[in-house]
């Protein structure tokens, strides 16, 4: 299938609309003005009590009601315990794009959970989800539903040997991100690995300063000085690290 297909929710966005109070009204806003839930799929990562998972949303399934998968890597828990705040925030961003239908529908779609490759490591679980990503992007055929599952969702999708290549790959490229931010204007810190700590100054997540532009306005607040935009790479602390993004308690460090 082409990209055109598919879209991508900003994985802070779960966790934002659980954790404060305006997050909803805020979510809303961001889908009305988007072409979100528009698309065959809508992928979200999401991390909750520190590890990270898939959630595939097929926007055009059976009978044209949506068809809700969860791609997780470590099943020593149970997955479905997230399924009411899921369904909650897909409610609101439904209602951000005036789909009352589809509301109504969230009552009665289950929560699918595929036996997917599963990780060894105990900190692999953010690589497992950009895996699933690629390999879903590669194989999804132009609609899912009930009659198609598990499809090629099983335990042996992918092998060991490929998700390493992946992952080497993946390392790969952030090693380049690194070099190429030693070639940054001296003026700007954008491209730089930056750390993310709490009042307590401790390490809540790390990422890759994207902007600080003067002339950028995110969230109401202009760039440059107090304020920078981030893109989050690995969160150690999902929760510590929504709340310093939202006071914009930023410190930047080089990162090694």
């Amino acid at each position: 299938m082409l990209l055109k297909h598919f879209e991508i929710f900003d994985s802070l966005w779960f966790n934002f609309c659980r954790l404060t109070s305006d997050g909803v009204n805020r979510i809303k806003s961001i889908v009305q003005k988007n072409s979100l839930l528009e698309k065959s799929y809508s992928l979200l990562p999401i991390c909750i009590w520190n590890h990270w998972q898939l959630v595939v949303i097929c926007n055009k399934g059976d009978n044209g009601m949506s068809f809700l998968m969860l791609l997780d890597s470590l099943h020593m828990v149970e997955p479905t315990r997230i399924e009411n705040e899921l369904k909650n925030f897909l409610k609101i961003a439904y209602e951000g794009k005036e789909m009352r239908a589809v509301v109504d529908e969230l009552k009665v779609i289950d929560l699918h959970v595929p036996k997917v490759p599963q990780q060894k490591g105990s900190k692999e679980c953010g690589f497992m989800v950009l895996y699933f990503i690629f390999c879903f992007i590669l194989a999804a055929p132009v609609s899912f539903g009930t009659n198609d599952y598990p499809s090629f969702l099983t335990a042996d999708w992918f092998s060991r040997e490929e998700y390493e290549k992946f992952r080497e790959d993946l390392q790969g490229k952030r090693i380049h991100i690194d070099a190429q931010s030693t070639s940054t204007s001296k003026d700007s810190l954008a491209g730089r690995r930056v750390r993310i700590l709490n009042f307590s100054r401790q390490v809540v997540a790390s990422g890759i300063l994207m902007s600080d532009d003067n002339d950028n306005v995110v969230m109401g607040k202009k760039l440059g000085g107090e304020y920078y935009e981030v893109s989050i790479l690995i969160a150690y602390d999902p929760t510590a690290s929504l709340l310093s993004l939202r006071m914009i308690d930023l410190h930047l460090h080089p990162f090694w």
